[in-house]
């Protein structure tokens, strides 16, 4: 009898130790998975806010790029303009036309091809929110169905949720890497971004 009386506190012990532990543990899953959610919501934006100022660096180079080869045309059309009238020996209304003609032309293509960029920039920008859009609300959605989560599902969400971090990261520098590819077009930048969209939807 005197050893059950010594038996009874200690299993009650144990016992109120064991339930503790498992709530404690539970609570401690729980809020990790918190902190998870919250730090790949901020990737996510930074994702978004590092491919918008790609997106704008590439129209700023472009357009940089187009006023330097518009520049050199207009220069050479000047010089073959003074070399025409320096031969004719005087300047023409017809040469003069012609001349004028080849400059607008050139203003004309420049400005056509800085609408376009401006363009491309917008799709891009569409895209983009709608990507982050449809991730963010996979992203919420798993949260929701976190809470109800046993503790074993919630440690393999866990080790998920911490992958998909890791892959952020890695799209971060894939897209921050494109800003020093100069020699490959806004074309295949924007498939490269797109296969990336594509990688992170099935990660999600």
């Amino acid at each position: 009898m005197k050893s059950f009386k010594l038996f009874f506190p200690v299993m009650l012990t144990l016992t109120y130790l064991f339930f503790g532990v498992s709530a404690l543990k539970a609570e401690t899953t729980q809020e990790s998975l918190t902190t998870s959610f919250d730090n790949l919501k901020q990737d996510l934006d930074d994702i978004s806010k590092t491919a918008s100022d790609l997106a704008a660096f590439k129209k700023d180079e472009l357009s940089k790029k187009l006023e330097l080869s518009s520049a050199e045309l207009n220069a050479k059309v000047e010089k073959m303009e003074a070399k025409i009238k320096k031969s004719a020996g005087e300047s023409s209304d017809k040469i003069n036309k012609a001349i004028g003609g080849l400059k607008d032309k050139n203003k004309e293509f420049t400005e056509d091809a800085k609408d376009m960029f401006k363009k491309i920039e917008k799709e891009f920008a569409g895209q983009l929110d709608v990507t982050i859009t449809e991730l963010n609300t996979k992203l919420a959605n798993l949260r929701k169905q976190s809470e109800t989560m046993n503790d074993e599902a919630r440690e393999e969400l866990a080790v998920r949720l911490k992958e998909m971090g890791q892959k952020n990261k890695e799209v971060i520098k894939k897209i921050e890497g494109f800003r020093s590819q100069s020699d490959e077009s806004w074309k295949e930048i924007k498939e490269r971004i797109s296969a990336i969209w594509d990688e992170l939807k099935a990660l999600y």
